[in-house]
């Protein structure tokens, strides 16, 4: 979505996707300002703005879902590997073995799923910090714009 609205010096036009997704919040309060001083671009551009950041927060919360979802499977295939090397190096356990080749890879693949987890941790942490900058970013829009 393209934002366009009248300056003291001329036309200011903004790319919505990026400008929220990067910019600093002093940054977006002062578009928002400016934004304000022209009416007939924050009558229309105002409930447009809040729509996109309802959109992109409800889309960031599918896609922490979606990594909640996948973080399970892959927290369920560690322990299942960890359990499985365990296994492999016990002599107490039916599935004891002295092949080095099948522990070194029943421990890569340990180290694989740690790997997938951490990852995974890491882009969840991510989307949470995207939602909340999309909901702070609406609370000053609605205190700036009057919608």
């Amino acid at each position: 979505m393209i934002i366009t609205y009248k300056i003291p010096s001329g036309v200011m036009h903004v790319n919505a996707d990026e400008f929220f997704r990067l910019a600093r919040r002093p940054a977006i309060r002062r578009m928002l300002k400016q934004l304000r001083q022209d009416p007939t671009a924050a009558e229309e551009y105002g409930p447009q703005i809040r729509e996109y950041l309802l959109g992109q927060e409800q889309a960031e919360h599918g896609r922490w879902a979606t990594g909640a979802a996948k973080m399970v499977m892959a927290q369920t295939r560690l322990r299942e590997a960890e359990s499985r090397y365990k296994q492999m190096q016990s002599p107490c356990y039916a599935c004891y073995t002295r092949d080095k080749d099948l522990l070194a890879a029943a421990k890569e693949d340990v180290q694989n799923a740690k790997y997938e987890c951490s990852q995974l941790k890491r882009e969840i942490a991510e989307v949470q910090k995207l939602e909340q900058r999309y909901k702070e970013i609406q609370v000053d829009v609605e205190g700036m714009l009057i919608i």
